[in-house]
């Protein structure tokens, strides 16, 4: 994911490269949180929702709406997969 995050950022590709950066910060606090304090835990958490409001996602209402949207995507980009697969083979 470093040279992922790298390669958007060099390229100009900036909401990429954070996505990146909000995928790895979000992995984290999933490995750590059963074995870190509670106070650990919650200032991670605060730094992840300072984070998602800097994206835009501020509320429960964005996230809600982010996740909808990208289960209504999910069928365009199963057609992608296929049709690459049956393009490439499998």
């Amino acid at each position: 994911m470093i040279d992922g995050t790298s390669r958007s950022l060099r390229d100009g590709r900036y909401r990429v490269a954070m996505s990146f950066v909000g995928t790895c910060f979000s992995k984290s606090i999933a490995i750590l949180a059963p074995v870190a304090s509670s106070e650990r835990l919650a200032a991670h958490a605060d730094r992840f929702g300072a984070l998602l409001a800097d994206l835009g996602i501020a509320t429960e209402t964005d996230r809600v709406r982010r996740v909808e949207a990208a289960g209504r995507a999910v069928p365009w980009i199963r057609r992608i997969a296929e049709r690459t697969i049956k393009a490439y083979g499998s």
